[in-house]
Formats: C-alpha cells, sequence, structure tokens
C-alpha cells in the first residue's frame, strides 16, 4: 500500500503498471499485487486531492495577510484531457514566501476565456480563496488567458522570465553583428566537433590546464545554449588560438571580435541572472509582486521614523497609483522591470522586511528614494504628486524613461552606431536593442 500511495502522491499512477515495478514489489512482498492505474485514479487520487486542499487551507490560515498572488498556467493532452494549474503565493506569519501548487485534472478542453475563468473561480473556492482576496494573477500572452485576467477583474502581471526570453531571441535573430559572431563561433565549434582537430584541440586544453571537452554547440531556439557556447569558446580561447596555428588555419576572430564576445557574454550573462531569479522555482514574478505589495502597505505607509515622514506620505500617494485600476498594471510593470532587470544592485529580498539590519533597513530605504520615488510613475506615463510638491511646483516631472536609465533605452539607430565602430560599443549597442526590444514587450501588456 505504501508503494501504491508513494506513486499516486508523486503523480505517477501509471507507474503501478510498469512490469519492472511489479516484478520489485513481489520480490519483497509475493502476497501484494499492485493496484491497477484505473483503481489508482478512481480510489486513491481522489482522496489525496482532498489531503492536499485541506493541507494548502491550514497553511493559508497562517499567512501574514489575506492578499496573495496567483500564477496560472493550462494545457490539454492529446486533445482528451484538459489540466489548469494554479501556483498561490502569500506570505507567512514570519512574513517569509510560500506558495503552493494545485494541478486540477477535471479541467475541460475547450479554452475559451470563460470556460477558463470557471475553472479558476472553481479552484479557488475549493481552496478557501476570495477572488477579491487576489491582488494579480501571472500568466502567458496567449489571447484567451489574456481575456480570462480581464474577466476576473484582475490585474495581469507580465511574466519576466516569458519577455526577457522573447527581447533576446528577437535581438539575436534580427541583430547582424550578433549573428554574424554567433555564426562564427557555431561554424568554428562544429568544424572541430566533426574533424581529426578535435584531437589536436583537447591536447592544447590540457596544455593550458583545461579540461579535455568537446566545443560546445548551440540550439537555436534556446539563447541560453548560446550563451553557454559563446561562454565555454571564451573560456578556451588560448587553446582556439594554438589550434589555428598549429593546423595552419586563419584566426576565426579579430582582437575585436573576442572583445565583443567578452562584452556580448556579460550581456546575456545579466540576462540570465534575471531569468533565474524569476523563474517559479525561486522567485516568480507573482511573487515579486507580492512581495512589493505588501512592502508599501505594510513598511512604507508606516512613518515610524520622522525622518522617513515624507517618504512614506509620497508612498501612499504612490499606492493610490499602483491600484487604481487604469495604472495599476502599467505602474506596476515598470516596478519590476527596474527591481528584476535593470539595477544591478538590485536586493529582491528588499520586498520583504529587512533580515540584515540597520544596514539592510538604509540600502532598502535608499532603492525606493532613488528609483520608485523619484520619477518612475511619470516614467510611464503618470501624474505623481505628494502634498508637499502640489503648492511648489504645481506641474509633472519631466523626467521621461529614456532620462530615468540614459541611453540604455535608446535604438542603436538612434544612438548612430554603425556595425564599424569598435567592439565594446558594439556590445553596448546589442545590449540597448535587448532593452528596448524588452521594453516594447513589457509595453504589449498595457
Amino acid at each position: 500500500m505504501l508503494t501504491t500511495d508513494f506513486l499516486a502522491s508523486a503523480g505517477w499512477p501509471h507507474l503501478t503498471e510498469n512490469e519492472a515495478l511489479r516484478k520489485l514489489v513481489k520480490a519483497l512482498d509475493p502476497r501484494y499485487d499492485l493496484l491497477s492505474v484505473g483503481k489508482v485514479q478512481r480510489l486513491l487520487l481522489p482522496t489525496l486531492k482532498n489531503e492536499i486542499i485541506l493541507s494548502i487551507k491550514d497553511r493559508l490560515r497562517k499567512a501574514a495577510t489575506r492578499q496573495m498572488s496567483i500564477t496560472l498556467d493550462m494545457w490539454s493532452y492529446s486533445g482528451k484531457l484538459g489540466f489548469l494549474a494554479i501556483i498561490i503565493h502569500w506570505l507567512t506569519e514570519n512574513f517569509e514566501m510560500d506558495s503552493a501548487s494545485f494541478l486540477d485534472p477535471e479541467t475541460t478542453i475547450y479554452h475559451g476565456a470563460e470556460q477558463i475563468g470557471e475553472m479558476v473561480r472553481k479552484v479557488l473556492n475549493l481552496l478557501g480563496i476570495l477572488l477579491e482576496e487576489v491582488l494579480a494573477a501571472t500568466l502567458d500572452r496567449g489571447g484567451n488567458v489574456v481575456n480570462v485576467v480581464e474577466l476576473l477583474g484582475l490585474p495581469w502581471v507580465p511574466c519576466l522570465a516569458h519577455a526577457i526570453h522573447n527581447a533576446v531571441v528577437t535581438v539575436l535573430r534580427n541583430d547582424p553583428e550578433a549573428q554574424r559572431i554567433i555564426l562564427t563561433v557555431r561554424e568554428t565549434a562544429t568544424q572541430i566537433r566533426n574533424s581529426q582537430e578535435l584531437g589536436v584541440y583537447q591536447a592544447q586544453q590540457v596544455r593550458f590546464d583545461l579540461p579535455a571537452n568537446k566545443p560546445v554547440l548551440d540550439v537555436g531556439t534556446r539563447w541560453s545554449a548560446t550563451h553557454a557556447m559563446l561562454f565555454d569558446q571564451h573560456v578556451h580561447k588560448l587553446p582556439l588560438t594554438s589550434l589555428h596555428t598549429d593546423v595552419g588555419r586563419p584566426q576565426p576572430y579579430s582582437q575585436a571580435d573576442w572583445v565583443f564576445i567578452e562584452q556580448f557574454i556579460k550581456v546575456l550573462e545579466r540576462l540570465a541572472q534575471a531569468t533565474n531569479t524569476v523563474e517559479k522555482e525561486k522567485e516568480p514574478t507573482a511573487g515579486l509582486y507580492l512581495r512589493f505589495v505588501n512592502a508599501l502597505l505594510s513598511k512604507w505607509t508606516d512613518a515610524s521614523d520622522p525622518s522617513m515622514v515624507s517618504v512614506c506620505r509620497r508612498m501612499k500617494g504612490y499606492l493610490t497609483q499602483l491600484f487604481e485600476p487604469t495604472r495599476s498594471r502599467v505602474v506596476l510593470q515598470q516596478a519590476l522591470y527596474i527591481v528584476a532587470f535593470l539595477d544591478p544592485r538590485s536586493n529582491l529580498l528588499a520586498f520583504s522586511p529587512p533580515k540584515q539590519g540597520a544596514r539592510g533597513e538604509r540600502e532598502v530605504r535608499s532603492m525606493f528614494e532613488q528609483f520608485y520615488l523619484q520619477g518612475l510613475v511619470e516614467a510611464q506615463g503618470g501624474v505623481f504628486r505628494d502634498e508637499s510638491e502640489m503648492g511648489r511646483s504645481g506641474g509633472l516631472q519631466s523626467e521621461t524613461l529614456d532620462d530615468f536609465f540614459g541611453d540604455e533605452m535608446h535604438s542603436p539607430a538612434k544612438l548612430g552606431l554603425t556595425d564599424t565602430q569598435s567592439a565594446d560599443v558594439q556590445a553596448d549597442t546589442v545590449q540597448g536593442a535587448i532593452l528596448k526590444q524588452f521594453d516594447e514587450q513589457m509595453s504589449a501588456y498595457k
């Protein structure tokens, strides 16, 4: 029974019909027969489902607040079964992030917005969650799910990892200099892997105290694999150079190319770190939203420090902007944009009460003052004034998105850059193009 229960709880009921597993169970206890997959699905899974529901409800009862955010995904299997997955994110009584995932297989295969909306309501109801308690939903850009969010009346927080991926892939496919470098790196790796030069190359690796490996090849649809391929050749610059000298072939890269590759790797590394930060296993976008809102509500509207009175007053005005229905998504996008992507100093844990004492407190305040209190709303076209400013300036702040971040947000054409300029400038051009494409991706969610 323990074996069957384990397979069911792990989500592998079909393995009860695995012949090798059945032989193992018989060897352990000849008296026992594993249940069929049908019996597991009919008898055990409903019980486990109820246990999971009760467990999630119990954890939610210990939450610091009933405000939570959700991540949604759904798909069909073979056109017969539909699945709806919901991840609920909340803050515990210790103000730490907690999440629970719930997969409902009792899902219609019809993926219209109304049907999906009803399924979301049903699952939330099963878990004892009111729709009014959900701050926002994170999901992809499918037209049906976009309509679901609107039907449910929830703010839609775009998935940062998804937007980053789309931005990088678009630029890598369209930027001439990036394409040239990637093609050269790919051809170099392929030539070495598929020829007798591999042995010479590996000998050169050993000579330079490096492990003897084959050159890494990328997968065209995954920019992270392209990043790994570039990094591999950069690490093996000396063996590669020596190999081409030994076989009497022209060097594949000029010095400017090597500089470009190094700078290009740094750009992609930063993007990879941002993606890893917001992927669902670590700090999901929806969870990041929850941290952000909780920090605003519980921390930055309480002026316990006299020096923070003006800051807290501004934060109250900012909260009004944040939760105003027509502005909330746009403002939040920009906040997440800065924290997870553009600010190299950002510490995502700043969105829960600081654990590093006074130093952490100062850093958090500095970040809010620098980014959230200085033109953030205006950068997306909003209007932000606190009470002290209304009598003085009487006008909008002039800071725009380009002013806020400098030349990073300008397109290569606006900067007047060409392919003939230095490699480090070309790498910056690629970075600027990626940032611009990312901004366009995020703007599509407005």
